[in-house]
C-alpha cells in the first residue's frame, strides 16, 4: 500500500511537470528543451519507484486522482476531463475532442492508461538514460582534470625538491670554498709572518756578525800599524815609490816630448768597431802608430834620444762591456691622487708621451715631463662611455676598473680591458674617442697585441688566455690557451708578447711563457711577486713588487741581471713599459706615482802602451817593456751612445 501511494504521487508530479514541458515547448522550444531537462534533472532520484511500479504493473488512469481532488480539464474544452493523449501533438485531449474528431488527422490517440505504460515512462527512461551518459562523461572528465592535476602537482614537488637539494648542494659548496680559502689565507698569513720573522732573524744574526767581524779586523790593523816592524815598512815602502816615480817620470817625460815634436800618430780602426758599439763586447777597437818625420838626421841631439828607442811599440785601445747605471729621471704623483689609489698599468706612446690606467677612476695621458695632457673615464653605459672632458670631476658611483688594463693596438690606438668583460678600442690621437668595443663572457686583465688584427687576453678566474680576433665591431674568441697558474681573481695578471713571438704572463706566483700552440718554453718561480711585465726589441723585464726589483730576462728564461732595485728610488713596482728611447715607465703600486727610469751605461776605454827601450848609454844591452792603461769613463744614454762615440 505504501508502495502504491509513492508511485501515484510520483505519476502526479509527472505529469503536471510534462503539462509544464508543453506550455513551454509551445513558445520557444529551446526553453523547451531546458525545461524539460531541469524537470527530468529534479526528478533524477524517483527513477528507482518509477522502475519498482512497472515491474509491479500499469496503475490505471482513474485511480490516480481521488474523489475529493479536482481534474485538470481539457486545454480546448475547460468544462472537460482529460481521457486521451496525442503523441503526434504532445496533447492532451476530452471525449469532446474525440467527437470533434480534432486529432483524426494525427492517427495516434492513446487513452491515458496506455500512454502512461508506453510512451510517458519510455520517454522518461530515455531520459535518464541520456543523463546517466552526460554523468559517466562528466566524470571521465573530471577524472582526466584530477589525474592531469595530480601529475602537475607530483612534477612540481619533484621540481621544488631538486632546486631545494640543488641549493643545499650549492650552499654547502660554497661554505666549504669559504672555508678552504679562509684556511689557506690564514696559512699564508701564517707562512708569510714565520718568514718575516726568520728573514728578520736571519738579517739581525748577520748584520751582528758583520759587526763583530769588522770591530776585531779594525782591532788587529790597530795593533799591526801600531808595531814598530809596520812603521819601518810603511816607511820603506814610501820611499821606494818615490824614488821609482821620478824615474819613470823622466823617461816618460822624455817619450813624450820625442813623440810630440819627431812622431806622427796615426789610428787604424777595427773592423768590428760598429759592431762593438752594439753588442758590448770586450774587442780591439784599433792600433795606433807612433813613426819618426822625416829630417831626423838634421837634429843631432833628436837622433840621439830617438836612437836609444829601437822600436816605438804599438797602442792599443779595448772596448770593455759598460756596466748599466739606472737613474731617476722623474717620480711624478697622479694629479688629484691619494697614497692609496691604485695605478694599474702603463702605455708608452709616441712622442715621449705614455698613458696611465687609473685603478680608481679614469685613464689619463701624460707628456714627458708629467703634465696631464688628457683623462677618459670609463663607465659602463654607453651615454657614459664617450664623456671625454679633461675638467671634468670624477664621480665616484662610476664602476670600479681597478681590473683594467691596456696595450698598444696601432701608432694611436690602446686596446684596453674593463672588468665588466669589455675590450674596448680608444683613440688617443686627438679627441680619445672610442673607436669601437665588445663584450665577452669572460673577464680579462693582461691585454698584448698579437697581430694587426688579433689581440690576447689573460682571463681573472680561469687559467687561460685568449687569442680574440678583432673585426670592427666584433670581437669573438679564436683560440684558448691553457696556463699552470691556479684560478686567482685577488691577483693582477699581466701579458706581453715577447722578442721571439711568445706570450709571457705573471699571475703574483710564477713567469710563464708560452707559445702560441699552448706548448711552455720557461717557467720561473723564484721571484717573491712577479706583477707587471713587458718587452723590447731584445729582452724581458718583469717587476717584483714584494722586494721592489725589476728584472731582466732573456728569451730562454735566463736572469741577465737585476735592473734596478731600492737603492735606484724603486718602491713597490705594479706595472712597466720601455719607450721608444730605452726609458722605463713603472708605475707604483699604491700612491699614484709613476717613476721614469733612464738606464745610462759606463764607457771603459782601455790604453795600452808597449815600448821596446835600448839603453845604449849605459853600456848594457838591455829592454824595457813599459805598459800604461788609461780608463775613461763617460755616462752615455742607453740609446744614444753610438752617436755620441
Amino acid at each position: 500500500m505504501e508502495n502504491k501511494d509513492k508511485t501515484t504521487s510520483s505519476f502526479k508530479r509527472m505529469m503536471n511537470s510534462f503539462r509544464k514541458s508543453l506550455v513551454f515547448s509551445r513558445s520557444s522550444s529551446r526553453q523547451s528543451k531546458s525545461s524539460s531537462t531541469s524537470s527530468c534533472g529534479q526528478q533524477e532520484p524517483e527513477v528507482d519507484l518509477e522502475q519498482k511500479s512497472l515491474k509491479e504493473g500499469p496503475v490505471p488512469y482513474q485511480s490516480v486522482y481521488s474523489s475529493n481532488e479536482v481534474q485538470p480539464g481539457c486545454p480546448l474544452h475547460k468544462k472537460q476531463q482529460e481521457t486521451a493523449f496525442c503523441t503526434e501533438c504532445e496533447t492532451f485531449a476530452c471525449s469532446q475532442c474525440q467527437d470533434e474528431f480534432q486529432h483524426a488527422q494525427c492517427g495516434s490517440l492513446l487513452t491515458l492508461d496506455n500512454a502512461y505504460t508506453s510512451h510517458f515512462v519510455q520517454m522518461r527512461i530515455s531520459k535518464v538514460k541520456n543523463f546517466r551518459v552526460r554523468v559517466m562523461k562528466i566524470r571521465m572528465e573530471l577524472y582526466d582534470y584530477v589525474a592531469h592535476l595530480e601529475v602537475a602537482r607530483r612534477q612540481h614537488w619533484r621540481d621544488a625538491w631538486t632546486a631545494r637539494r640543488m641549493i643545499l648542494d650549492m650552499a654547502s659548496q660554497m661554505i666549504s670554498s669559504v672555508e678552504d680559502k679562509r684556511d689557506s689565507l690564514l696559512e699564508e698569513l701564517n707562512y708569510c709572518e714565520e718568514s718575516l720573522n726568520e728573514c728578520l732573524d736571519y738579517y739581525l744574526n748577520e748584520s751582528k756578525a758583520l759587526l763583530k767581524h769588522q770591530s776585531r779586523v779594525l782591532f788587529e790593523i790597530d795593533q799591526f800599524l801600531s808595531t814598530p816592524f809596520s812603521k819601518s815598512f810603511m816607511k820603506q815602502y814610501e820611499n821606494h815609490v818615490k824614488n821609482h816615480s821620478q824615474v819613470l817620470k823622466v823617461y816618460l817625460n822624455s817619450v813624450e816630448c820625442v813623440c810630440a815634436v819627431n812622431t806622427i800618430i796615426r789610428f787604424t780602426p777595427d773592423k768590428s768597431f760598429s759592431y762593438a758599439m752594439n753588442s758590448f763586447e770586450t774587442v780591439n777597437l784599433g792600433t795606433v802608430y807612433a813613426q819618426p818625420l822625416p829630417g831626423l838626421d838634421e837634429n843631432a841631439a833628436m837622433k840621439r834620444w830617438f836612437t836609444h828607442f829601437s822600436n816605438i811599440g804599438n797602442f792599443s785601445l779595448y772596448l770593455h762591456p759598460p756596466p748599466i747605471i739606472p737613474r731617476l729621471l722623474s717620480n711624478v704623483l697622479s694629479r688629484g691622487k691619494s697614497e692609496s689609489s691604485y695605478l694599474r698599468d702603463v702605455i708608452a706612446l709616441p712622442d715621449d708621451q705614455y698613458v696611465v690606467i687609473d685603478g680608481g677612476e679614469a685613464i689619463s695621458r701624460y707628456s714627458a715631463d708629467g703634465f696631464s695632457t688628457g683623462k677618459i673615464l670609463l663607465a659602463t653605459e654607453d651615454k657614459d662611455s664617450s664623456a671625454l672632458d679633461q675638467s671634468v670631476t670624477v664621480d665616484t658611483n662610476q664602476i670600479d676598473i681597478r681590473a683594467c688594463c691596456g696595450c698598444r693596438w696601432s701608432k694611436d690606438r690602446l686596446a684596453l680591458t674593463l672588468p665588466n668583460g669589455e675590450i674596448r678600442i680608444v683613440n688617443m690621437a686627438s679627441d680619445m674617442s672610442i673607436e669601437s668595443k665588445g663584450k665577452l663572457k669572460k673577464k680579462y686583465w693582461g691585454v698584448a697585441k698579437v697581430n694587426e688584427r688579433t689581440l690576447a687576453c689573460v682571463a681573472c678566474v680561469s687559467a687561460t688566455i685568449d687569442l680574440i680576433r678583432v673585426d670592427g665591431e666584433s670581437f669573438r674568441v679564436a683560440k684558448t690557451l691553457h696556463c699552470q697558474f691556479g684560478p686567482n681573481t685577488t691577483r693582477a695578471r699581466y701579458l706581453a708578447i715577447t722578442p721571439d713571438l711568445c706570450l709571457v704572463v705573471t699571475d703574483g706566483d710564477i713567469v710563464q711563457c708560452l707559445d702560441f700552440q699552448g706548448n711552455t718554453k720557461f717557467l720561473i718561480d723564484s721571484i717573491a711577486h712577479p706583477a707587471g711585465v713587458t718587452a723590447d726589441a731584445t729582452y724581458i723585464y718583469v717587476c717584483d713588487r714584494d722586494l721592489s726589483r725589476i728584472f731582466r730576462l732573456t728569451t730562454k728564461g735566463e736572469v741577465d741581471c737585476v735592473l734596478l732595485t731600492k737603492d735606484d728610488g724603486l718602491s713597490n713596482p705594479e706595472a712597466i713599459d720601455v719607450t721608444n728611447n730605452g726609458r722605463l715607465l713603472v708605475t707604483k703600486w699604491r700612491g699614484g706615482r709613476i717613476m721614469t727610469f733612464t738606464l745610462t751605461r759606463s764607457l771603459s776605454l782601455s790604453l795600452s802602451l808597449s815600448l821596446s827601450l835600448s839603453l845604449s848609454p849605459l853600456g848594457v844591452q838591455s829592454s824595457l817593456s813599459l805598459s800604461l792603461s788609461l780608463s775613461i769613463y763617460l755616462s752615455i744614454y742607453h740609446h744614444y751612445y753610438f752617436y755620441f762615440l
